[in-house]
């Protein structure tokens, strides 16, 4: 089967099931109950949670309900959440996909991630990142996809502007979370764009 930029598409019905899919340091796949421990290992960091809108989990327990609610998600209806192995250690070391913002009918989702601190800095989020994005406009045919971030954390920025989001705007005071109210900023991509961009590294490698 063909994807609509001509692409070999995934043999599977990927709204029943999540895909196993790899790129040269990574395997991103569903979660397995097993993975609590190692989730607990990023989730507990508040250094990683001072930027996402979710407590930092208070012990293991938290990190096992978490990992069991995903999983009986994959089960009762399309949930893009991917756990982010990295193949060198086969560890758990973040995740990354879709969150519930993403609309089938209208094409569109909002992808987000978290990493653990270790691999900050190592084009972690951008490797995975970049699956994700192909995986979206690719498999699932969205038209657009969006990502936001809190207002002052530039690393996440950084990630979407090279994965080639845009900056669209600030949305102040926009979420409570963690006992006030955040702004955050939002970057989008259309799927036009993405295979523009797609095409031009394409030939660019091509003269390499």
């Amino acid at each position: 089967m063909k994807s609509r930029n001509g692409g070999a598409r995934l043999d599977i019905d990927v709204w029943r099931t999540l895909p196993r899919m790899e790129t040269p340091r990574l395997c991103l796949r569903p979660f397995i109950l097993s993975d609590s421990e190692d989730v607990y290992a990023y989730a507990s960091d508040r250094r990683v949670t001072q930027w996402t809108l979710w407590e930092a989990h208070a012990n293991v327990t938290v990190s096992r309900l978490m990992v069991q609610s995903v999983v009986e998600r994959y089960s009762a209806a399309p949930y893009f959440c991917w756990a982010i192995e990295e193949k060198r250690q086969g560890k758990v070391i973040g995740h990354c996909g879709f969150d519930d913002h993403w609309h089938r009918h209208s094409h569109r989702a909002r992808f987000a991630y978290v990493l653990a601190r270790d691999f900050w800095g190592e084009g972690i989020e951008w490797e995975a990142g970049r699956e994700i994005l192909r995986f979206g406009f690719t498999e699932l045919e969205l038209h657009r996809v969006t990502g936001r971030c809190l207002r002052d954390d530039t690393q996440a920025e950084r990630i979407y502007q090279r994965l080639g989001l845009t900056y669209e705007g600030m949305l102040w005071d926009h979420v409570w979370s963690k006992g006030q109210f955040r702004t955050v900023k939002y970057y989008g991509l259309l799927a036009p764009e993405y295979f523009a961009r797609v095409a031009m590294m394409r030939a660019r490698a091509a003269l390499e």
